[in-house]
């Protein structure tokens, strides 16, 4: 890893750029305006959502470049250390729960719900990687997303974010298109050679864009993934704090709580951005990505500045299900002592501790079979 901790700002820049179509790494005077003036327009939404007595979000079309870029630059700074923070208290609560990296390569596999721009990678590269600079590590990255707008951000951020900062990760991606919104089982089926490797789960700022009378139909969808992992896996929820949020997710936690083993849960902490190697600042140069976004304008616009970030969080363990050994099959299949009739019937046996029913497939007459 590189020794500057306060080059993602420059990273992030590149993004940026990307999504406006600019060209080069630094956003030009128009595409920074606009970037500016979507800051604020982001955070109105996101300030608001569920007032005037409903708890549904406003939904924001990620489609439009302004919103992919307004959401980068309000959060993805916050956002990629926020995971970090995540793994640190995790650590300090319960350093097993950690998943080791395998193999040669030192491989990691990612499933991430509402990828997005994947900027909560950075985080998770950071923790690993931090005072171990000869270390190499391989994401396997399931990338669990809708909007396929989001792909060429996540090329971007997985080329030059990461590799400019951590030269020895390397990410092998997989897009599964699926909306938690609806039924994505028959999706995530396709794809469950790589799903069930899964070591860390990632729900990260994505249930706060579904309303709450989806929840049910998410932890459908969750429940599936969390049934099928055959590791035990790391299962980290970070979502917005406000009180009118909590319905979105309460269903999703509470189902967490009773299928997994619980590391931690709160309903809000504030997350501080002001220590390395996760400090967020501000310098007074314009070659400073953070001074021309927050910094004074000759526009009239100037986004508040903000070195720390509410959320409410959960991290817990999902232990795969203990396999039934050969043992425990031939066990129960002498106890069966079927009695083969003929093709297909029921057969019925009387033994010592009283009748027996034990089927091979259901006939029609099995009740006149059953009673000879």
């Amino acid at each position: 890893m590189k020794e500057d901790k306060n080059i993602f700002p420059l990273l992030l820049e590149k993004v940026l750029v990307d999504i406006w179509g600019g060209v080069g790494d630094r956003l030009s005077t128009p595409h920074l305006k606009r970037t500016r003036a979507a800051i604020s327009y982001i955070r109105r939404v996101y300030r608001h959502k569920g007032e005037h007595g409903t708890i549904q979000p406003s939904r924001i079309n990620y489609q439009f470049k302004k919103n992919r870029a307004g959401y980068l630059a309000a959060f993805g700074e916050k956002h990629a250390y926020l995971s970090y923070l995540h793994f640190k208290k995790v650590q300090s609560k319960n350093p097993e729960a950690i998943p080791k990296p395998r193999g040669k390569r030192n491989e990691l596999v990612v499933t991430s719900l509402g990828a997005g721009a994947c900027v909560e990678l950075f985080g998770i590269c950071l923790f690993y990687l931090s005072g171990a600079p000869c270390q190499s590590l391989l994401l396997k990255l399931n990338s669990v997303e809708k909007e396929r707008e989001w792909n060429s951000s996540q090329h971007i951020v997985f080329t030059r974010v990461l590799k400019d900062t951590f030269p020895k990760v390397d990410v092998d991606k997989i897009d599964i298109v699926a909306d938690l919104k609806e039924d994505a089982i028959p999706t995530f089926a396709n794809h469950y050679d790589r799903l069930i490797n899964t070591d860390i789960l990632l729900v990260y700022n994505v249930l706060n864009e579904i309303p709450s009378t989806y929840a049910n139909k998410v932890w459908r969808n969750i429940k599936f993934l969390i049934g099928i992992f055959q590791r035990p896996v790391l299962i980290l929820l970070m979502e917005p704090s406000a009180p009118r949020a909590e319905p979105r997710i309460y269903i999703i936690k509470e189902q967490l709580v009773q299928q997994t083993d619980l590391i931690e849960e709160s309903k809000e902490e504030i997350f501080h951005f002001t220590e390395a190697p996760v400090c967020i600042k501000m310098s007074d140069s314009e070659d400073d990505l953070n001074y021309r976004l927050f910094g004074p304008s000759t526009d009239s616009s100037r986004p508040d500045f903000g070195t720390s970030i509410s959320r409410a969080h959960m991290s817990s363990v999902k232990k795969p299900d203990s396999p039934i050994t050969m043992e425990q099959i031939a066990r129960q299949l002498s106890r069966l002592g079927v009695k083969r009739v003929r093709k297909g019937a029921v057969a019925f046996r009387r033994g010592r501790v009283g009748s027996q029913y034990t089927f091979v497939s259901i006939s029609d007459d099995w009740k006149r079979i059953a009673s000879n």
